[in-house]
């Protein structure tokens, strides 16, 4: 529903602190690609021009993908790219060793990184196809019925908390606006008491008065 969507955004806003910068493996990835085509091997450019497009077309929907997995809570953006041009490469019988040397010199840095990638690659794997359709639909449908139990129904306003809440902020105002309207009375009262030179007495109040039946 859009409304819970525009109603949900200023406590994500708040949450964030209003840290809107993103970074996402999009931009690493075209940097490695640059950087990999620039590139000579023995038997020419690392990365042949005739791949280039194909492999980054490739590796963009491999990060569309990994996306919609918990691949981008555990590792790095420019981690998530470089596992993405790794799986591109293979799939274009291309190798992108040469950009692993470049980028990284030291063979335990290297390996480090595989063990990362291959880590990735796992998680990868286990990512649900996109789904479409009737299937689109039924999904969707289960996660609303998921999301209903994981509401919060202090933020929800058709839950019967949200309105009790609602109900007591308004009470609770109206009680300091008459507890205001009666001091600002009483301070009235005592400079009216003052310019007629009477004396100070308290406010009279309800049970001061005895109430007598009509005869």
């Amino acid at each position: 529903d859009p409304d819970d969507l525009i109603r949900l955004e200023q406590i994500v806003l708040d949450a964030l602190k209003y840290h809107l910068m993103v970074f996402h493996p999009y931009r690493p990835l075209r940097g490695f690609v640059e950087a990999w085509a620039q590139l000579q091997t023995e038997s020419g450019p690392a990365l042949p021009e005739g791949s280039r497009e194909k492999v980054l077309k490739k590796a963009a929907k491999v990060v569309r993908e990994t996306i919609r997995s918990d691949v981008p809570l555990l590792h790095k953006p420019s981690s998530i790219a470089l596992f993405a041009l790794r799986h591109a490469a293979s799939e274009a019988n291309v190798s992108i060793a040469p950009l692993l040397q470049h980028c990284l010199p030291d063979p335990d840095e290297r390996a480090q990184v595989n063990a990362a990638l291959d880590e990735i690659k796992a998680a990868h794997s286990d990512t649900k196809p996109q789904l479409k359709g009737d299937a689109l639909k039924k999904e969707a449908q289960q996660t609303d019925a998921k999301l209903q139990h994981c509401r919060n129904p202090e933020k929800d306003k058709s839950s019967k908390m949200f309105q009790q809440m609602e109900k007591q902020k308004d009470e609770e105002k109206q009680r300091t606006r008459d507890e205001k309207n009666r001091k600002r009375a009483e301070d009235q009262r005592e400079r009216d008491l003052l310019v007629l030179g009477l004396p100070s007495e308290p406010a009279p109040k309800l049970g001061d008065f005895e109430l007598r039946q009509p005869p």
